[in-house]
């Protein structure tokens, strides 16, 4: 294994858990032009034969030692939830130098589960591609899942230069753009824009339907709570591995709800109106900023 191993060598890639994610980790780079062999390891015969015949991996396995025991970066896309039994498996069977990233949508945590459960000749360099869907399954993976999409770096303590360029490499080959983060910055960022929109449409769900008004909701309804739609479990471990990041985002949206509720009893038309034109005005700018980096669709 050499240090300044890069993405256009890699011989072998294993992909641990070939849903959704790592599924369309295997087809994405195929179709950037990667030659390495994409080995998948799953749980369920089922699921491997499936991802061998969508074209997701060349060749899967149910056995650790078979599926990372010669790879040169080994990225992590089970649900958060198996990620401490997978890195558990992991020690036993990866190479020294091997690179190890994941897909996973916290950082803190999984940092410490890597420094606590990998062996210290494994370089480990956090990731997290800002893509996915409400569905689940290799059968919904898809070669464009993570073009134009921002991915994040977290590098550990064990990771040189040359693992990070490395993982930073093979984002950038399928298309994202990377930002290297710290832990506590990630799941600062993620709360706010990913975890807590999840957690307000679920609870929007509920109000509809204590109030039985959902029979008559609309499109405006259905993209609001688009991504209510996810996995419960999944969604379950993501809230789980970032409690405090997440309470943190809620009282902060509680103190503007509670800040709308006094302005609309108090009449107070000019605040409201103030405050929906700041979050229009500061909504399109972003739009417009991001479609003129073709990187959200109008």
């Amino acid at each position: 294994m050499h240090n300044d191993l890069k993405t256009q060598n890699l011989e072998s890639l294993s992909i641990v858990g070939v849903g959704l994610l790592g599924g369309s980790v295997g087809l994405a780079f195929r179709a950037a032009g990667g030659t390495a062999e994409r080995v998948g390891v799953g749980r369920r015969r089922s699921s491997i034969t499936r991802a061998v015949e969508v074209g997701a991996i060349d060749r899967g396995t149910l056995s650790y030692r078979s599926g990372v025991g010669r790879a040169d970066l080994v990225i992590v896309a089970t649900p958060l939830g198996h990620f401490k039994t997978v890195f558990r498996q992991l020690a036993d069977h990866l190479p020294d130098g091997a690179v190890v990233t994941d897909v996973g949508s916290t950082k803190a945590s999984v940092m410490e589960w890597a420094a606590e459960l990998l062996p210290p000749t494994v370089r480990f360099v956090g990731s997290h591609p800002m893509a996915g869907s409400e569905t689940a399954g290799v059968d919904f993976a898809r070669a464009d899942l993570f073009h134009r999409a921002q991915c994040f770096i977290v590098p550990s303590d064990r990771a040189d230069e040359d693992a990070v360029a490395l993982v930073e490499g093979f984002w950038r080959k399928l298309g994202m753009r990377t930002r290297q983060v710290t832990p506590d910055q990630h799941d600062r960022i993620v709360a706010q824009i990913s975890h807590l929109p999840h957690v307000v449409a679920s609870a929007l769900m509920e109000v509809a339907v204590v109030g039985e008004s959902l029979d008559s909701a609309a499109t405006g309804f259905a993209d609001t709570t688009r991504v209510a739609s996810g996995s419960p479990g999944m969604w379950a471990d993501i809230l789980m591995t970032n409690r405090r990041g997440v309470c943190d985002a809620v009282d902060e949206l509680v103190e503007r709800l509670l800040s709308i509720r006094k302005w609309l009893d108090a009449a107070d038309t000019d605040q409201i109106l103030q405050f929906l034109e700041r979050s229009q005005k500061a909504r399109d700018a972003w739009v417009q900023r991001r479609y003129a980096e073709r990187e959200i669709e109008p």
